[in-house]
């Protein structure tokens, strides 16, 4: 698998990942890149927010993660970062309707878990007292698989962070 960016260099590049085919166990190639002017799913189009809308709020990046080898290039899931107080924080992840679930309704494995991965990666390029760690406030539904899956820690109030040697193991896994 190509790696197109390195913990500690920054570039503008899109970061192949594989995802898995839920139906065949297959390793799909993947891509996540910044969103840049692109026409995002809504809730009509069955996700449960309104992406075009969110791409309007100030400083913040969404990224997508998409198939490689489609005509569509079709959104697999989105992620939306920001940087406040010296942290990254994922603020938003969003997964394809179609990927949502278990068993054989679930068309790809691997599209959250690439996109936390890819989300942890990023905050080792914040300078500072946290750098490598990612912030985040939890679903309630979702706190134990955040735990269990990502090695996350939970603070008061379903604030949650990856620290850096949890961070280092999902790019590992993930990313590389």
């Amino acid at each position: 698998m190509t790696i197109f960016c390195y913990i500690g260099i920054q570039f503008d590049s899109i970061l192949k990942v594989t995802i898995i085919d839920n139906k065949t166990g297959n390793k799909i190639d993947a891509f996540i890149d910044k969103v840049i002017n692109h026409n995002l799913p809504s809730i009509s189009d069955g996700w449960k927010f309104d992406w075009n809308q969110l791409k309007k709020e100030r400083n913040i990046i969404i990224y997508k993660l998409s198939l490689a080898n489609t005509k569509m290039q079709s959104i697999e899931g989105l992620l939306i970062l920001k940087q406040a107080y010296g942290m990254l924080i994922m603020d938003l992840l969003e997964i394809a309707p179609h990927n949502v679930g278990s068993g054989s309704k679930k068309k790809f494995n691997w599209v959250a878990e690439c996109l936390v991965a890819f989300a942890c990666r990023e905050s080792f390029k914040i300078e500072g007292d946290f750098q490598g760690y990612l912030a985040f406030i939890a679903k309630q539904s979702l706190v134990n698989t955040y735990k269990r899956k990502y090695g996350a820690v939970e603070e008061p109030n379903r604030e949650m962070y990856i620290d850096d040697v949890n961070g280092i193991k999902l790019i590992e896994k993930y990313l590389l």
